[in-house]
């Protein structure tokens, strides 16, 4: 990680890992006049949590980087005009007025870690090493980092490293890792997992009090079972709010379940370890199922712990 850099990492990424990049390798820019569903439904198309939220500057060529509007910036400023309207019969309207709010009006622009700007040139591109201890092991009260943006010679976004960046670098040079790669999990020393009993919802939670308690405890999933201590049924995480509309208000009451299989298309059973497999099968599962989490389940098929992308940065340093 001394020696790799930045542009190490970027080059392992195939055209469909270019997330946040259409196909003339412009990325997604928000501006700061644009609504909260406008935003929305940008992020649903272009798969990605979060963007840069921009200035424009008259005549729309150039702009300045203002901050950044993820996920749960949308969704701490739905959940606050949620509960200022509770008990009215107009939570819809309510929501509707929410969602035609500028983004610029939103609390709290810089989430998600912060995206971190790394500029660099021909001659000072940081480390791996670097990055990693310097943004991504670097907490952004109370949350944890979790992307880069990389200015250009103009100040414009050039690239924007992620996390899932590195893990994949890390991947695919698993023979430089030797005897590291074959430790269990349960040697690894991971913090979030066996410390403490991990969090879980029962499947009857409500949708909007799982995202309610996310933002409380500053967490961005949760694992759901069927009831305490039973076995993964699914998992729930901010991004199930990307592409959300005003009219799907009332499906926020619906059970965390029935929330997904309305919201998601994709396989609800999250992919999983047990306490024996080996980083390198970790690395492997994460890599190329493109996860940012993955749980760890007992022999009933019970969420133990979870290891997510920070806690790998974290042993590698």
């Amino acid at each position: 990680l001394q020696q790799a850099d930045v542009e190490d990492a970027l080059r392992t990424r195939e055209d469909s890992q270019r997330k946040g990049k259409d196909q003339e390798g412009e990325f997604l820019l928000l501006d700061r006049e644009e609504t909260v569903q406008q935003a929305l439904v940008k992020l649903r198309q272009w798969n990605v949590i979060s963007a840069p939220l921009v200035s424009v500057a008259e005549g729309g060529q150039d702009y300045v980087i203002v901050g950044i509007v993820d996920v749960v910036v949308i969704l701490q400023g739905l959940v606050q005009d949620l509960d200022r309207n509770e008990g009215k019969n107009n939570q819809e309207g309510a929501v509707r007025q929410f969602f035609q709010k500028k983004l610029v009006e939103l609390p709290n622009w810089f989430r998600d870690g912060g995206f971190f700007l790394v500029p660099w040139n021909g001659d000072a591109v940081p480390s791996l090493l670097e990055v990693i201890q310097n943004v991504f092991l670097t907490k952004w009260p109370p949350w944890t980092n979790h992307r880069a943006v990389i200015l250009n010679e103009q100040g414009l976004v050039g690239d924007i490293l992620t996390q899932t960046d590195i893990v994949r670098y890390v991947y695919e040079h698993m023979h430089e890792l030797g005897e590291l790669a074959k430790t269990p999990i349960k040697e690894l020393q991971l913090a979030t997992v066996w410390n403490t009993p991990i969090a879980t919802l029962p499947k009857s939670t409500k949708a909007i009090d799982a995202f309610r308690l996310m933002l409380k405890e500053y967490m961005s999933a949760y694992p759901i079972v069927e009831e305490v201590g039973g076995p993964l049924l699914g998992n729930i995480s901010t991004s199930d709010l990307r592409g959300f509309l005003p009219e799907q208000v009332n499906d926020l009451e619906l059970p965390v379940i029935a929330f997904l299989q309305r919201h998601e298309n994709r396989a609800l059973v999250p992919i999983t370890c047990i306490e024996d497999d080996s980083l390198s099968v970790l690395l492997s599962r994460m890599v190329k199922h493109r996860l940012h989490r993955i749980y760890i389940v007992d022999g009933r098929g019970a969420p133990v712990g979870v290891v997510t992308m920070t806690d790998i940065l974290r042993i590698l340093v």
